[in-house]
């Protein structure tokens, strides 16, 4: 499916909060500390946003259209163009008989389904939001000031949340019905899941080294020696600026490894920063084999396909570990690699 038709996707969610709560006053400003997460909670029962042909959508039978003409004088004319999608990928939705596209956001993560079949969902807990807003906070606090502090606080709240929305295409001529998945049934395991692969499909072991320049080097061979194999600056897009690894330093960001996780009930793909988990993508041998057979749905038969579905399968069963290590900042505790 097309990034726009998910762009479209995503801020339905935007809409359908717009349409269902109140308009809120501002406030007066309060430190985080003085808010505890259990003092907000948010859960509502699954709502429906149905497109039509020409791809506009509607919620509780409202049309975007009409609610247009309601926000006109304050948010001018086509204020929702962001919530429709274009013919021509409505199109190709109803040609790959993608039926509807449930997302859920959960205390354990955010979930798709399509055609009520699970695919890879992105995983949280404490520790990991925790972490995403250290980050946020540290990185973001340079340019946007007391938004990315508020980010940060907001991040614990992810949790206290739950929301079902099911976004409900038009069929094709001809087509079945599919079922809607079950609001009961489970979001993290699909019943009857084979059990992954007892050895993985291959073993990546990477670790690059960042110099004070933002030279990487790979097994003690810098990027500038490549080049001289290679041409005159081939590699600028894997170097850094001087000033972004001042940055790291000061923030004292040591090291990011990207790792895979198998098991026989689950795998999982993991950023860590100095060691700390961030939100990460979690699946199963069945998340795995929908995500395929979506993607191979949703495009025509060729041998690109096939060999794009082989190589995603491949990866989703790789024993993976990339670690990126900068340089430590004058005085800095070394924090051992995960």
């Amino acid at each position: 499916m097309g990034k726009r038709t998910f762009l479209s996707l995503a801020l339905a969610m935007v809409l359908l909060i717009s349409l269902s709560g109140c308009a809120v006053s501002p406030a007066a400003p309060m430190e985080a500390e003085a808010v505890s997460p259990q003092a907000f909670t948010l859960r509502l029962p699954r709502l429906y946003v149905v497109y039509d042909d020409t791809g506009e959508p509607s919620i509780f039978g409202i049309k975007a259209s009409t609610l247009e003409t309601l926000l006109a004088p304050f948010a001018g004319p086509n204020s929702l163009w962001m919530v429709r999608i274009h013919p021509y990928y409505m199109d190709w939705i109803k040609a790959a008989n993608v039926q509807h596209i449930e997302v859920v956001w959960d205390k354990g993560g955010l979930f798709l389904f399509v055609n009520g079949k699970a695919m890879p969902y992105l995983a949280w807990d404490d520790a990991s939001l925790a972490q995403a807003g250290l980050l946020t906070e540290m990185f973001g606090t340079a340019y946007y000031g007391e938004g990315a502090r508020l980010i940060r606080r907001l991040l614990p709240l992810l949790q206290r949340i739950g929301l079902d929305l099911m976004i409900q295409m038009p069929l094709a001529d001809g087509a079945t019905p599919i079922p809607y998945r079950s609001p009961k049934a489970s979001l993290m395991e699909v019943e009857g899941v084979a059990e992954a692969m007892a050895e993985p499909s291959a073993t990546v072991n990477l670790e690059v080294m960042y110099d004070e320049r933002g030279i990487p080097y790979l097994a003690g061979i810098s990027a500038e020696a490549i080049e001289m194999l290679t041409g005159p600056n081939t590699l600028w897009m894997t170097k850094l600026a001087p000033a972004a690894v001042d940055s790291l330093q000061a923030a004292n960001i040591q090291h990011i490894a990207l790792t895979t996780r198998l098991t026989t009930r689950s795998n999982s793909l993991h950023i860590l920063v100095n060691g700390q988990t961030l939100p990460f993508l979690a699946w199963d041998e069945e998340h795995l084999n929908n995500a395929l057979d979506l993607y191979v749905q949703a495009n025509a038969p060729s041998e690109y396909v096939n060999a794009v579905q082989e190589m995603l399968r491949q990866i989703g069963h790789a024993d993976l570990r990339m670690v990126i290590r900068f340089p430590l900042a004058a005085g800095a505790e070394p924090i051992a690699v995960p």
